[in-house]
């Protein structure tokens, strides 16, 4: 069996390649291996379309960040023309809910109040439409008034989609123009022969291409590890988020997203319209070496207390029609790994973390351009052969993972006595931070979220040190 690409990985990234090489070489025969892999980040998200909501008061403060954040604001202005493009193709609608709702609430540290000006910030350097709004008016929202917010924008340019509905229909638009798609039991070797490939599936099936393009999100490092010779790359790890789906039986729901900003290691807490008067509850992140389709008791009590409280107290009504998991790609410095990761054909697209489906437009093109040799100066800061790419120091991530513990101590329902302050909670993470790094041995700074895996699994501490030793990443 031969092709000419062949795409591991069929969620919202890897079909949006497939779609994207297809249409720019009509003549060329591509394949979609879906391993129907549980708990990928796709099928589990809600989906926010968000670019400025994902806004924090790192984002835009160096080099690296820019350029991550220009991935995204590419995307944001191409979703339109993409979902028409896509539609087109399939003969179907992708179902779009216009505009978010961003809120700042009484549930949550000083962090918060920094994340949420940044993300104003933001909107007022790239001239992005944006208005406050009255909390009262924002429709459906009716939190506990323990919890009620303080201020609010309006960002009409942003909205969301619902994930599953829109990778069924992208799909559909790739079969439509002459894409083979295969769901598979098993992946084997991927070995190199000459200048080929040969790619084995369900034990005993034999590809062979001369290009493979890895896009398998939170598994990327397991099928990595297939390829025959052996590729250098970073880890990818699994951030796991636990979101409910739920069918409404008071209240007048939601019309639109609403979202708070980014806090204590997670999106933030969100709700997304579905049809059917069903909506998405989302809000959780932790960190896993390896992807993990279970959820904890803790994280679904969490998220039903959050969205009761802060959102709609009618959502205690609500019957829950789906618990759902997903595991999103995140790379240890944090930022994505895209590009050629050998000298032939094979070409990885992962360690996107929140923002794969968002950015899965541009990501298409632009490695689309890097297979055809052409410049792509959107991902080239992001090769997956480069190495880690120190995003904050030491001293400042330490910080950063005290304050976001503060946050998550207060959306707990934190009350210290009158003799203490946030500063209990703080220096108490901030020691945590401090033992991590003792363990590690190492001068270069970690992102908050990475240091909160490290802080449960051991096994993690040395892999992660063992990855900055043998590749020499020093602090800059």
């Amino acid at each position: 069996m031969n092709y000419d690409y062949v795409i591991v990985g069929g969620g919202a990234i890897g079909l949006a390649i497939a779609y994207r090489l297809k249409k720019s070489h009509e003549e060329r025969s591509v394949l979609v291996l879906n391993s129907n892999e549980t708990g990928t980040a796709s099928l589990a998200s809600g989906a926010m379309l968000g670019c400025f909501g994902e806004v924090t008061k790192y984002t835009l403060k160096n080099e690296a960040g820019k350029k991550k954040f220009d991935l995204m604001y590419a995307a944001h202005k191409q979703w339109a023309s993409w979902r028409e493009e896509v539609e087109a193709s399939a003969q179907q609608s992708i179902r779009h809910t216009p505009g978010s709702y961003v809120i700042l609430n009484t549930h949550g540290g000083s962090l918060d109040d920094e994340n949420f000006d940044a993300m104003v910030q933001a909107l007022v350097n790239y001239e992005e439409p944006y208005e406050y709004v009255a909390p009262k008016d924002i429709p459906g929202l009716h939190p506990n008034n323990l919890a009620r917010p303080l201020r609010a924008i309006y960002l009409p340019n942003e909205g969301s989609i619902e994930s599953n509905q829109y990778v069924e229909v992208l799909r559909v638009a790739c079969r439509n123009i002459g894409i083979t798609l295969t769901d598979i039991h098993s992946l084997g070797a991927i070995e190199r022969r000459g200048n080929d490939y040969v790619v084995t599936i369900d034990d005993e099936t034999n590809i062979t291409t001369s290009s493979v393009i890895i896009a398998t999100g939170a598994y990327t490092s397991s099928v990595l590890a297939k390829v025959t010779p052996t590729v250098g790359a970073m880890p990818v790890l699994a951030g796991n988020g636990v979101a409910a789906v739920t069918k409404r039986q008071l209240g007048e729901g939601f019309k639109a997203t609403v979202r708070t900003a980014n806090r204590a290691g997670s999106c933030g807490l969100h709700i997304v319209p579905m049809s059917d008067g069903c909506e998405y509850i989302g809000a959780t992140n932790v960190l896993y070496s390896e992807p993990e389709a279970r959820m904890t008791v803790g994280l679904s009590h969490f998220l039903s207390q959050c969205a009761i409280e802060q959102l709609d107290l009618n959502i205690y009504h609500s019957f829950v029609q789906t618990w759902r998991t997903g595991n999103r790609p995140v790379s240890l410095d944090t930022l994505p790994l895209i590009g050629k990761i050998d000298d032939l054909g094979l070409y990885v697209a992962t360690g996107t973390y929140r923002d794969g489906l968002h950015c899965s437009p541009v990501i298409a093109d632009a490695l689309v351009a890097v297979i055809d040799e052409r410049e792509a100066p959107l991902i080239e800061s992001f090769n997956p052969q480069r190495t880690f790419t120190e995003l904050m120091s030491k001293e400042v991530s330490m910080d950063e993972y005290a304050m976001q513990a503060v946050s998550g101590a207060y959306e707990n329902w934190y009350r210290p006595a009158y003799y203490m302050n946030d500063d209990e909670v703080y220096k108490s993470a901030r020691q945590k931070a401090a033992d991590i790094y003792d363990q590690l041995q190492i001068n270069v700074g970690l992102h908050p979220d990475i240091l909160l895996l490290l802080s449960s699994d051991d096994s993690a501490i040395e892999r992660v040190r063992e990855y900055l030793l043998i590749n020499e990443v020093q602090a800059t």
